[in-house]
């Protein structure tokens, strides 16, 4: 893999476009004459084509060219226009919508608009995991109704209680470190991964009685699971659309009802019903997802700290990481 590093600089640049132009007429180059790579045995030439863009919901928009999640039409994958409730678009569930077909336009690889796929980290990390958060402590009720999957003090204690006896049994190979699900701000993408996984399935699900309540959190788990999954098959890709099926008419039952506000339908619950085909498209979302691409930024940023030549810095920063890496 060839990472490439790109600097905009102090502000954000007026021309996105021309500012990613130069970057795509190398990958151009690469992709049509390629590069000779010396090797043990001889010279080879080798091409590199690019697959994908991928990056949170606002990256993806402007580099796709899409008016953005915050729009009357904020699905990039089709044509469902949203209901707009208490100044924010929402989609509830509806009859599928025909997608917008893909292509493939020559000479480029964009194959249509599961180029720009759908990154299960910025899915889950402070959008899923944390709504299903915000639901079972209140924060989507209604006076009229009562909302049957939030927890009480009592159990929201027993739960942080849970989580804390475990903590002595988790693996140190283990990447999550969930201690309590009070301090929700200073938990990380991989956190809310693993809260959906194992804690909610397990803990959370034992503190709600509601048969009904209790598939739909376990059917929102197994979607977590199969979105992270390095492997996926047409039987896990058909458990997973059942799933989703299962949980949006779930919370659609609960809107019904004004047990629930319509905001809960968000633009990632939405994208939820569009993973079923991007799986066939693009395979597993482990094998495009964003957590190297923040992990690298994070390293970078901590070592870029010249205010006065920035790029000189980054430069020397991404030869020292290619001379360490080699």
């Amino acid at each position: 893999m060839l990472q490439p590093c790109i600097f905009p600089g102090p502000s954000q640049p007026k021309g996105f476009s021309s500012f990613l132009q130069p970057i795509l007429d190398e990958l151009r180059i690469l992709g049509h004459r390629g590069m000779r790579v010396a090797c043990a045995d001889g010279f080879v030439t080798a091409q590199a084509h690019l697959a994908f863009v991928g990056g949170d919901i606002p990256a993806q928009s402007k580099a796709a060219g899409h008016s953005g999640h915050t729009h009357g039409f904020g699905c990039r994958f089709c044509l469902q226009q949203g209901c707009y409730v208490d100044g924010r678009y929402t989609y509830p569930p509806v009859k599928a919508e025909e997608p917008i077909p893909q292509y493939r336009a020559q000479p480029s690889n964009l194959h249509g608009t599961f180029f720009f796929p759908i990154d299960v980290m910025h899915l889950i990390r402070s959008n899923i995991g944390r709504q299903i958060h915000r639901i079972t402590q209140g924060k989507y009720d209604v006076e009229t109704g009562i909302n049957p999957l939030r927890l009480n003090s009592s159990q929201s204690r027993m739960v942080d209680r849970c989580i804390a006896e475990s903590q002595p049994l988790i693996p140190s190979t283990f990447s999550g470190n969930v201690k309590s699900l009070s301090d929700d701000g200073f938990l990380r993408a991989v956190d809310w991964i693993h809260i959906l996984r194992f804690i909610v399935p397990t803990v959370i699900v034992d503190s709600i009685k509601d048969k009904t309540c209790q598939a739909a959190l376990n059917n929102i788990a197994q979607i977590s699971n199969v979105l992270c999954h390095p492997q996926v098959d047409t039987s896990s890709i058909s458990v997973l659309h059942e799933c989703i099926t299962y949980w949006h008419q779930f919370l659609l039952d609960l809107t019904t009802r004004s047990c629930l506000h319509q905001g809960v339908f968000t633009i990632n619950q939405h994208f939820l019903t569009h993973i079923p085909k991007l799986l066939h498209c693009m395979g597993p979302m482990h094998s495009y997802s964003a957590f190297s691409n923040e992990r690298v930024i994070g390293e970078f940023k901590a070592r870029i700290r010249s205010k006065k030549s920035p790029g000189k810095n980054a430069s020397n920063v991404l030869v020292d990481f290619a001379a360490l890496r080699r």
